[in-house]
């Protein structure tokens, strides 16, 4: 049974204002990646992150730290409550960090690029249907072959689309202000 792109501990998540496609790159803010190094494109959720077992040692550690330290008397008590609650702090701060990440990849599908190189860019596009036809973009592109005549823009924020994908049909990709229109290249 093969691989999933699931399984790749090799993904780099990106959020990103704009994504553009000039002939055969891709590029977004300082990443710019060749359209031949590219294997596979998907529309798929990310893995959960797992829990960070570091973030419940230091609760406890807090805790177990802060309740000692009520035993204790003399110059010793202070430091030891004050190690006891940081501890605990820094362990909930780890725990809501994880919650974050967790809730952002649990409902939403990311646009995830596989390389050749098995590495994996995952950029997050909140508008799910906007997602869709990112994809779509990407199926023109490769349907084309990846020819030098391509020129997208893809505006992540405003969930907009310009430019042209010269393919099989000459599609043209038209700005619609967060529409997909289809149609004939005027060249």
């Amino acid at each position: 049974m093969g691989r999933s792109i699931q399984d790749n501990r090799n993904i780099k998540t990106v959020e990103t204002e704009n994504l553009q496609i000039e002939g055969h790159l891709m590029k977004w803010n300082d990443v710019a990646i060749q359209l031949s190094n590219i294997s596979m494109i998907t529309a798929a959720k990310l893995p959960a992150p797992r829990f960070p077992a570091w973030t419940t040692l230091l609760v406890f550690s807090g805790v177990a730290a802060f309740v000692f330290s009520q035993d204790t008397y003399g110059p010793q008590r202070v430091p030891m409550m004050f190690g006891g609650v940081c501890l605990f702090a820094v362990g909930i701060m780890g725990i809501i960090r994880w919650l974050v990440d967790f809730l952002k990849t649990v409902g939403h599908k990311y646009l995830q690029i596989l390389l050749n190189s098995g590495y994996v860019y995952a950029l997050y596009i909140p508008d799910q249907e906007f997602l869709k036809k990112v994809l779509g973009v990407f199926e023109n592109i490769f349907r084309d072959g990846g020819k030098a005549g391509n020129h997208v823009q893809i505006n992540i924020d405003n969930s907009t689309i310009t430019g042209a994908v010269t393919g099989i049909n000459r599609t043209k990709v038209i700005n619609t202000g967060g529409r997909y229109v289809r149609g004939p290249s005027k060249h």
